[in-house]
């Protein structure tokens, strides 16, 4: 599918209302256990992905909203390769990150 920029927009306007909010993210941080966590997280876009044991996978769990993300938005942009630039400052942070560990 071939759309301009201006039709994409609305869809992630849409998508910025699904982040977690300052509120939330101070509940998830001052949460006394994963169990909070996940009571938490499930109110949220994230909730599909609070299985039983999400915390031994995290990191994956979470990982998996922005892959259907990314699923989502690419064959919609003018140009997927936007994409791929955009995220690669995260990309490159995190290996920073990693290498440093």
């Amino acid at each position: 599918m071939n759309n301009s920029y201006h039709t994409v927009n609305p869809i992630i306007r849409i998508r910025e209302n699904e982040l977690l909010s300052k509120e939330t993210f101070d509940q998830l941080i001052q949460a006394p256990s994963f169990d909070k966590v996940a009571e938490i997280l499930k109110q949220t876009i994230y909730g599909q992905y609070m299985v039983e044991d999400f915390e031994h996978h995290f990191e994956q769990s979470l990982n998996q909203e922005i892959v259907a993300t990314y699923k989502e938005l690419i064959p919609i942009v003018p140009n997927p390769d936007l994409i791929w630039l955009y995220t690669m400052r995260y990309t490159t942070h995190n290996l920073k990150v990693l290498t440093k560990a």
